[in-house]
């Protein structure tokens, strides 16, 4: 069986690699110039885009280690995983269920607004009211993937609570 499991959160915005390799460019550009010129007000506008660059390919996640009974919430920065781990609370139920999102998106004079499905996955305890939301993902097909594998890892009926 497998001792592990990683989940995360999707989110439902396609163009954040491009827009981080973009001001990770301009970073890098600023960064040389304020070298070369011993600006320090453009060094601190090349840090901050850099910065902000770097949160921008920010991605949440969890991870559980069966074999030790943990898990561990993790942000993840440009590769880079950190988070502390815990024990893993007592769960009951392998629950999925959708959640509904507003998205607005701007182009020039026009704003558009739409809706986004995603995907929970939690692992919850009805009895102490634990919930431990282990995966959203925007793919129907991922989620019952993921549910069905750790349901079945856990040896837990899974609960789909999913609107038309």
């Amino acid at each position: 069986m497998e001792d592990s499991f990683v989940g995360r959160t999707e989110r439902p915005f396609w163009g954040a690699p491009l827009v981080a390799l973009i001001l990770l460019l301009c970073a890098v550009i600023a960064l040389m110039h304020a070298l070369a010129e011993a600006d320090p007000v453009v060094l601190l506008a090349a840090i901050a885009v850099g910065w902000t660059a770097i949160h921008t390919l920010k991605s949440e996640g969890i991870a559980i280690d069966f074999a030790r009974g943990r898990y561990q919430a993790y942000g993840q920065y440009a590769g880079l995983r950190f988070g502390k781990w815990a024990p893993l609370p007592p769960v009951t139920n392998v629950v999925l269920f959708t959640v509904k999102q507003k998205v607005k998106t701007s182009r020039g004079w026009t704003t558009t607004a739409y809706t986004v499905t995603t995907y929970r996955l939690t692992l919850y305890n009805p009895a102490t009211d634990v919930a431990l939301v282990v995966n959203d993902t925007l793919s129907k097909t991922e989620a019952f993937e993921k549910a069905e594998r750790l349901a079945r890892r856990l040896n837990m009926q899974l609960e789909v609570e999913i609107e038309a």
